[in-house]
C-alpha cells in the first residue's frame, strides 16, 4: 500500500478524520500488524473515528514506522 493512498489533500474542514480515512487506518493497523488499543491510547483517543484531521499524519507516519522496524527485524 502506498502512503500516498493516506495523505490528506488539506481540503478537509477541521474537526474530525473522515469515515473514509478511518477506514485507511483500520487497514494500516492490520496490515502492519500494530495493536489497536496500545496506538489509541498513544494517538490520545478512545476510537479511530475520534482522530482529530491534525493528527491523521502523525497516525499514518507511525503506523509506517513500525511496518519498517518489523520488516527489518
Amino acid at each position: 500500500v502506498s502512503q500516498s493512498r493516506y495523505v490528506t489533500d488539506g481540503n478537509s474542514p477541521a474537526g474530525n478524520i473522515t469515515e473514509s480515512q478511518a477506514a485507511d487506518l483500520e487497514t494500516l493497523i492490520a496490515d502492519v500488524g500494530a495493536n489497536k488499543e496500545l496506538f489509541l491510547k498513544f494517538m490520545k483517543i478512545k476510537q479511530i473515528e475520534d482522530m482529530p484531521v491534525s493528527q491523521y499524519e502523525r497516525a499514518v507516519k507511525s503506523l509506517e514506522a513500525k511496518r519498517k522496524n518489523t520488516v527489518t527485524k
